[in-house]
C-alpha cells in the first residue's frame, strides 16, 4: 500500500483496543514594516541587524512577567547576533480574547511586522478553543468523516497559520478554516512560508515550566565545544504500522503488505549517511512476534531499551509507531493461534514505545532533535502530550510532529532510488530533509520552512493536510551545532 495512517491504537476499542544557518530570506520591508517595533523585552545590541537574524517572540504580559528566563534567552540569542523582541497583547490586542479570536488578532497585527523578522517562537497556551496564544483548527481533511473509526482525521490544529500571515483561511465563511478545494484557492490560505516557526507550550500559566524548558535550551547553547560529539549520533526505533492481511478499520480491505517502518530509515541510512559523513547511529527494530524486521537492529525495539540507548546521547531521534497524545506504541502480532497466516485482531498487541511519564527518565539527558512518525503526538492541547514533555526534560531541543493522524509511506521508500521523491509531503520525506539539513548546520525552523516549499508542490489533499498537521515545537533558530563557541 502507498500510504499508512498511523492511527492511535491506543484510543478505542475499534482500533484494537490503536552556527549560522542558511536563513529564509524574506523579502524587502515593505512601507507597512515600519509601523512601530513590538513592546515587551528586546535584546537590542549595538548597530543595525538584518531581518535574516532576527526572532519575534509572540507571548502574553503574564508569560513574560511571570518568566525568570526569557530575558536571559534574549540575552543569549543576542550574544550570537540574533535580536529577540517580544510581543503581548499591548501589541497585538484583543486582551480579552482567546482561541480563535487571539489568533486572528495575532495574524493581523503579524501583517504589519512579519518582514522585520526571519523567526516567529510562539509562546502560550496553544489550546485551539481557549489558548491565549492558541494553534488555529483547520478542517483540511472533510472527505475523511468517519474513515478513521470514530477518531477526529478531519481538524488539526496549526502554526502555519502564522508562518505567513497573508491570505483569507476561510474563504466562504463557514468558520471552518483551510478546507482543501475551498480555501486553497486563489487569495486563499498561501503556504509559502515567510518566517520560520517555532513553539514553546505554557500551560494553566505555569512559567516555572516554561523556564525549565528554557534552561535547557540555554544549556543547549553554551555547551562546551568538546562535549558535541554526541549531536552526530542518530538513533532509529521504528515499529510495524501494519501487518499483511491485517483488517485495521472495520470495511475496510485487508493491509496488502507488511509496513516495517524502518524501510525508511534503511533508505537514508544508505543514501544520505555514507561513512565519510562521520555519523554514527544505532537501530532499534521489531524482534519480537510472528513478523520481525528483515533489516538488522543493534537492538530490539522495546520502551525500556529505548530509553536506556537514548541516555547514552543522541543529537537525532526518529521514531515510527502508532501514536496518541501521550503515548507511542509498537505493534506486535504475537502469534499465529490457528495458523492460517493472517494477522487477526486478538493475535495483535500493542506495548509502549515511549509515555510521556516516561520521559522525565530522560531528565538530565544531552537534548536532541526529534522526529515523530506517528499520530497525534504534536497535539499540544492535551498539555502533557509527548512533544512538550520531552523539550520539558530536556531530552529535545526541537520536535516535529503531527497534531492529526500522520501517513507513512514506507512502500515508496522501498522503491525509491537515491534520489528522493518530492511529490509528496509528509512526515517522513519531512524526517529526510531535515535530519540531512541539520547535519549541514542549518537551523531546525528554516528546514521546515525548505520542506513546506520542496514538498508536495500539486498540493494534493494528503500533502496539504500535513503541511498543516507538522510542526515544530522548540527554538526554530536552534541548529545541531549550537555551542558556546558562537558567542561573539
Amino acid at each position: 500500500m502507498r500510504s499508512a495512517i498511523l492511527a492511535p491504537m491506543l484510543l478505542t476499542a475499534s482500533l484494537m483496543a490503536c552556527g549560522a544557518v542558511d536563513p529564509v530570506q524574506p523579502p524587502d520591508a515593505g512601507a507597512d514594516a515600519a509601523d512601530a517595533a513590538p513592546g515587551g523585552l528586546d535584546s537590542s545590541d549595538p548597530g543595525p541587524i538584518s531581518p535574516e537574524r532576527s526572532m519575534l517572540v509572540v507571548a502574553t504580559n503574564a508569560t513574560v512577567q511571570g518568566s525568570r528566563l526569557l530575558q536571559t534567552f534574549a540575552a543569549e540569542k543576542a550574544k550570537r547576533g540574533i535580536r529577540v523582541s517580544v510581543a503581548t497583547e499591548d501589541d497585538y490586542g484583543g486582551p480579552d480574547e482567546r482561541g480563535r479570536a487571539r489568533a486572528l488578532s495575532i495574524r493581523k497585527w503579524l501583517r504589519s511586522q512579519y518582514r522585520s523578522f526571519n523567526y516567529l517562537m510562539l509562546v502560550g497556551d496553544p489550546g485551539t478553543g481557549y489558548g491565549d496564544v492558541p494553534m488555529l483548527k483547520v478542517w483540511p481533511r472533510d472527505d475523511l468523516q468517519n474513515a478513521c473509526g470514530g477518531i477526529d482525521c478531519e481538524t488539526s490544529g496549526t502554526d502555519a497559520f502564522y508562518t505567513n500571515p497573508n491570505g483569507e483561511w476561510d474563504l466562504n465563511g463557514d468558520g471552518r478554516y483551510a478546507e482543501w478545494g475551498v480555501d486553497d484557492q486563489k487569495g486563499g490560505v498561501d503556504l509559502y512560508p515567510e518566517m520560520a516557526v517555532g513553539r514553546i507550550p505554557v500551560y494553566f500559566g505555569d512559567t516555572e515550566d516554561l523556564d525549565r524548558t528554557l534552561e535547557h535550551i540555554i544549556a543547549y547553547m553554551n555547551a562546551d565545544p568538546s562535549q558535541l560529539a554526541y549531536r552526530k549520533r542518530m538513533l532509529f526505533a521504528k515499529a510495524f504500522a501494519f501487518f499483511k492481511g491485517e483488517i485495521f478499520f472495520p470495511n475496510t480491505p485487508p493491509v496488502s503488505a507488511d509496513v516495517d517502518m524502518a524501510t525508511t530509515s534503511e533508505w537514508f541510512l544508505r543514501n544520505y549517511l555514507p561513512p565519510e559523513r562521520g555519523v554514527a547511529f544505532t537501530r532499534l527494530y521489531e524482534r519480537e512476534g510472528v513478523s520481525t524486521s528483515r533489516y538488522p537492529s543493534e537492538g530490539a525495539l522495546t520502551q525500556d531499551n529505548l530509553i536506556k540507548e537514548w541516555k547514552n546521547g543522541y543529537g537525532m531521534i526518529w521514531w515510527g509507531g502508532h501514536g496518541a497524545p501521550t503515548e507511542v506504541v509498537r505493534t506486535v502480532w504475537t502469534v499465529d493461534k490457528n495458523d492460517n497466516g493472517i494477522p487477526e485482531n486478538d493475535e495483535i498487541k500493542t506495548f509502549p514505545l515511549i509515555r510521556t511519564e516516561t520521559t522525565a527518565e530522560l531528565e538530565g539527558t544531552p537534548g536532541g532533535f526529534v522526529v515523530a512518525t506517528s499520530c497525534y503526538v504534536g497535539r499540544i492541547e492535551v498539555p502533557d502530550a509527548l512533544s512538550y514533555t520531552l523539550i520539558r526534560h530536556g531530552a529535545a531541543v526541537g520536535v516535529i510532529a503531527s497534531s492529526a493522524p500522520a501517513s507513512a509511506d514506507e512502500s515508496a521508500f522501498a522503491e525509491m532510488g537515491p534520489v528522493l521523491d518530492r511529490d509528496r509531503f509528509d512526515v517522513d520525506r519531512v524526517g529526510v530533509l531535515f535530519f540531512d539539513g541539520l547535519l549541514k548546520g542549518q537551523a531546525a525552523g528554516a528546514l521546515m520552512v525548505k520542506a513546506r516549499l520542496d514538498l508536495g508542490p500539486a498540493n494534493d489533499i494528503d500533502s496539504f493536510q500535513e503541511k498543516l498537521m507538522l510542526n515544530f515545537y522548540g527554538d526554530p533558530s536552534l541548529t545541531l551545532f549550537d555551542s558556546a563557541a558562537d558567542v561573539r
